[in-house]
């Protein structure tokens, strides 16, 4: 009995859930609105911006699953807003997302964009504007070394090589376009370490080619 009833809750749950989607949807004309069961590119932004605020535990899947539902729950009822699980205009709005219009192609390569700019803020948030954009340009580096994956995503989530990201500031970001669109002040590096890290066996001899603000930069010798 107990059994049925839950399965009842659940199911009348997700009916509210994609009716309220498609009344959003009408009362906004064009404007996409994501729930249970979207995908796609702002999903990831979605997923990935509430995942650097402890929001979303997740995997950055591009799925609009369970979690995902809670975790934009979770942040709109945090910041005074109607917490009905539905990522509308104003919630994306509210996390640096404009998503009207916009096709996937850009849009990830705007989450992208916002992924590498987290990394470069945590790792270089004190570092000079060419320090950050060097910082960015190891990870364009990678992408283009077949020692890596090709992908921005897939560099910064490679298991055991980065241990955390921080919402980016306005240089951050300025520093991430700079370095997707060529500009490398670390002189092809592939690796940065800051003075006084413990070094692994991969970076423990290996030669410096650029030091930017106490930050080293440099290519394993094969």
């Amino acid at each position: 009995m107990e059994k049925r009833r839950r399965s009842l809750i659940i199911t009348l749950l997700l009916c509210f859930v994609f009716l309220a989607s498609s009344l959003v949807s009408e009362a906004k004309g064009d404007t996409t609105v994501y729930t249970w069961g979207s995908g796609g590119g702002t999903v990831k932004q979605i997923q990935q911006r509430l995942k650097l605020w402890n929001y979303y535990t997740g995997n950055i899947s591009g799925v609009y699953d369970y979690e995902t539902f809670n975790s934009v729950k979770e942040y709109q009822r945090s910041n005074n807003m109607e917490p009905t699980g539905i990522a509308d205009e104003s919630f994306l709005k509210s996390i640096g997302i404009n998503a009207s219009g916009a096709d996937d192609d850009y849009i990830s390569s705007e989450n992208e964009i916002w992924l590498l700019a987290s990394l470069i803020e945590a790792y270089g948030e004190d570092l000079p504007y060419h320090g950050k954009v060097a910082i960015g340009a190891v990870i364009i580096n990678r992408t283009n070394n077949g020692s890596f994956p090709d992908t921005i995503s897939s560099v910064i989530y490679q298991p055991q090589e980065f241990e955390g990201l921080k919402t980016p500031s306005e240089k951050s970001i300025e520093a991430a376009r700079d370095a997707v669109n060529g500009f490398d002040p670390s002189n092809g590096a592939l690796y940065f370490w800051r003075d006084g890290q413990e070094k692994n066996s991969r970076i423990s001899t290996m030669p410096v080619i650029k030091l930017i603000g106490g930050v080293s930069f440099g290519i394993r010798q094969e």
